[in-house]
Formats: C-alpha cells, sequence, structure tokens
C-alpha cells in the first residue's frame, strides 16, 4: 500500500457560513506547485476515480491532520478546473468549536489534504514543467505564478 502523503495550500477562495458550521474552498490547486520539500503538481483528473469513495467514507480530520479527533464530514467534492472543491459541516463538537473560531478569526488560511500517490512522473526542470503544462493546455497566471511555490 502506498504511503498517504499531505498537500497543504493556502486556501483559495475558503469561506464559511454565518455560523460557521460549513465551510468550502479548494483544497487543492492543479497545475500549480506545492510546497513540499520536493513540490508537487496535482493533474487534473488525479481525484475523479476515488471521489466517490471520500464522500461515502471519508471525514475532515483536525488540525495538522489529527484523525484521532475529527472535526466534521465532507458534503461535496468534486473537481473543478482549477482544483478539488470541498464543501464540509464542522461538528459541534470542542475540536470543532475551536476550528470555527479559529476560521471565523481568519487565523486558518490553508487547507490541507492527505493522499496515496498511485503515478507520479519527475520533472526536474523549468522546462520539464513548462512543457508538462503544455501537454494539459495549462498557462500560468498571475494568480498561478510557475514561479512561486504556493498557489
Amino acid at each position: 500500500m502506498e504511503r498517504l502523503e499531505y498537500k497543504s495550500l493556502p486556501a483559495r477562495e475558503l469561506k464559511t457560513d454565518e455560523t460557521g458550521g460549513e465551510l468550502e474552498g479548494l483544497a487543492a490547486c492543479f497545475c500549480n506547485l506545492d510546497d513540499s520539500f520536493w513540490p508537487d503538481i496535482l493533474a487534473p483528473g488525479c481525484f475523479a476515480e476515488d471521489l466517490p469513495v471520500f464522500l461515502a467514507e471519508g471525514f475532515v480530520s483536525g488540525i495538522n491532520h489529527d484523525w484521532c479527533q475529527p472535526i466534521g464530514k465532507t458534503l461535496e467534492a468534486r473537481e473543478t478546473p482549477d482544483g478539488l472543491f470541498v464543501r464540509a459541516a464542522i461538528s459541534d463538537t470542542t475540536a470543532g468549536r475551536d476550528v470555527r473560531t479559529l476560521l471565523r478569526d481568519g487565523v486558518v488560511k490553508r487547507l490541507s489534504i492527505g493522499l496515496r500517490v498511485l503515478g507520479r512522473t519527475w520533472l526536474e526542470t523549468a522546462s520539464e514543467v513548462s512543457a508538462w503544462w503544455q501537454s494539459v493546455r495549462y498557462s500560468p497566471t498571475t494568480r498561478t505564478s510557475s514561479t512561486s511555490r504556493s498557489t
């Protein structure tokens, strides 16, 4: 079995409802270099096959992927042209209320995911990254810079 990896990105379009009981946003962005030790680029389509299982069996873990203190459940997860969109309910538990407070106060600025990598292609130079981006018809924008290690 592949080991679990974690990807953390600045939360793009992170929103909460009035009560803080739900959150939504892009949990992972496609085609951007993440900020891991060896930056990865998530390809469009990489989540599609496992989304039904994630929706049926997954949950929202606590801060720093603390699986011993889940804070809620996923209500929606789908791939968009920009990345993996998630909407989740935050449970009314001590840990959930703490997260609601952190979200409301603007402390939480990143979302992260845990995933198992089933395939990987190593791109070692900027020209290889550029060629890969062209192969998936992607062009970096000011919002998603090719020179930035985060989105």
